[in-house]
């Protein structure tokens, strides 16, 4: 992630947020390729967190009542983000390279 200007771990989450946001949007817009968007941001761009992140986020939005407001569940999200360590990473990165789908 370091040679696309991801340096840091924040700055790796902040990305996964776009990419999952981006994913997210082209869902409701009911994108054709949405499956190829996903597999190309995990596989190809290494945003191995999308998944576990897209499940989550899914339960916001299907909750709206109780998170009426994003910042409500963004610290939700941030905490499972950080919560991974780096077993994890390794695996989801095994997972990744050997077909995401």
């Amino acid at each position: 992630m370091t040679e696309q200007g991801y340096d840091n771990w924040w700055s790796f989450v902040n990305e996964h947020l776009v990419r999952l946001g981006e994913i997210r949007i082209s869902k409701k817009m009911g994108t054709d390729d949405l499956e190829e968007m996903r597999n190309y941001n995990i596989k190809e761009n290494g945003f191995i967190l999308i998944p576990d992140a897209e499940q989550l986020i899914i339960e916001y939005e299907t909750n709206r009542k109780e998170y009426p407001k994003f910042e409500l569940f963004l610290p939700k999200l941030v905490e499972q983000l950080n919560s991974f360590n780096k077993i994890d990473i390794k695996n989801k990165m095994a997972a990744a390279n050997n077909g995401y789908k």
